[in-house]
């Protein structure tokens, strides 16, 4: 929808570590969990997840909600939050929902999956671990960001090469991590 597209074709903005984004998250998990009995699983992603990470200054959260989609109960609740429903056409709402919070300013991002998804968890935890290429995404992000007039669909862009290295590194050390008894 048109929400969508302004998302993308809004400017970026990237700032260093805040040591209010955890206490932020911690905020807002504890809200959900308060108002949302069908919510469950909330877990903090992205890079406001990763100590000293260059981010956009959007806290971004995983959950899972039961049923998928959320009944109309819920849905009228997070949008009573401040929580905007962005649709994604490319995921059926059956399995996952994006919703902001803040307007103009996304200050929270909300995704709502019918399971949870370990990917952004392995990610976030690997370069929590792993400060070289903590470091070297920090600073692609950086720079990209620098890049005058670059649009959100730019940035995500420009990124998916070292997003795609990192991937990898962050696969193969969860891989290692599993035969050796540690779970996430």
């Amino acid at each position: 929808g048109t929400r969508t597209m302004a998302f993308w074709n809004m400017p970026v903005h990237i700032t260093s570590y805040n040591e209010q984004w955890p206490s932020m998250f911690t905020s807002e998990k504890e809200e959900l969990f308060m108002n949302f009995p069908t919510i469950s699983q909330i877990e903090h992603f992205g890079s406001t997840s990763v100590p000293l990470m260059w981010a956009k200054p959007i806290i971004d959260i995983q959950a899972v909600s039961t049923p998928m989609p959320p009944d109309k109960s819920t849905l009228s609740r997070l949008k009573e939050m401040g929580y905007i429903h962005r649709e994604t056409p490319s995921e059926s709402t059956d399995v996952y929902m994006r919703f902001d919070k803040g307007d103009p300013i996304v200050t929270h991002c909300l995704h709502l999956r019918k399971e949870r998804s370990i990917i952004p968890i392995i990610y976030r935890e690997y370069l929590k671990l792993h400060e070289e290429d903590r470091m070297a995404y920090s600073e692609t992000k950086k720079g990209i960001s620098q890049v005058e007039g670059i649009t959100m669909r730019e940035y995500r862009d420009q990124k998916q090469a070292i997003i795609d290295r990192i991937s990898a590194n962050a696969t193969k050390w969860y891989q290692d991590e599993l035969l050796k008894g540690n779970a996430l």
